[in-house]
Formats: structure tokens, C-alpha cells, sequence
């Protein structure tokens, strides 16, 4: 399973323009337009967090960049390098707005 996983982490694609964002990795291919954009859950991870996008049709997750250490050496990363800006880009051309917080996970949505 975690090969697997590496393999989608290195499959995915993700496309922002003015209209709404696509994504796509070995599996899916969705594209979601900004106004259809109803809900984003942010899971924190020790590995980065996992963020999913949730539209009226549908929904798909990323990671942000996460670094895998062991004995205080990195042995791998994982999820996009800019992920903390793609999620910051998502939250400001949506409008979504905090409106909660699970434990260490958050919740946007429309207010």
C-alpha cells in the first residue's frame, strides 16, 4: 500500500487557472470550478497535511509537503512542495472561510 500511495503522490497534478482547479493522478481526472467549491477539510498529518476539496459533484485530496525522518535524517518527502500556498490560493478564490476546528483538523466553508 505505501508504494502504491507513492505512486499516486508522484501521479498527481494539480492546475489552477481563473476558472477553477484540475486534478489528476494515475487514477482520476476532475475539475472543479472555483464557485462549485463547497468545502475544503484540512487533516493534519505527521507526514504533511492532507487536504481534500469537496465540490457539489466532486471532491479529491492532496498532501502539502511533508518530510520523513528517521534518527533525525530526512529519508523521503511526500506531497507538493508548495502545498501550503496551493491551499492559502484555494481558500482566497473560493471565499471559504474557518468555520471550525476538529481536533487538530480545520473546516472551511462558505459562511
Amino acid at each position: 500500500m505505501i508504494s502504491f500511495g507513492n505512486w499516486m503522490d508522484r501521479k498527481t497534478n494539480l492546475e489552477i487557472d481563473d476558472e477553477g482547479i484540475s486534478f489528476q493522478n494515475g487514477l482520476r481526472k476532475v475539475r472543479i470550478e472555483w464557485n462549485d467549491i463547497q468545502q475544503i477539510d484540512v487533516y493534519s498529518s505527521r507526514w504533511g497535511n492532507k487536504v481534500r476539496v469537496s465540490g457539489t459533484e466532486h471532491r479529491f485530496d492532496f498532501r502539502t509537503l511533508g518530510e520523513v525522518n528517521l534518527r533525525g535524517k530526512e529519508k523521503g518527502r511526500m506531497g507538493f512542495e508548495k502545498g501550503e500556498e496551493i491551499l492559502k490560493i484555494i481558500i482566497e478564490r473560493t471565499g471559504l472561510k474557518r468555520i471550525g476546528k476538529a481536533g487538530s483538523n480545520e473546516i472551511y466553508k462558505h459562511p
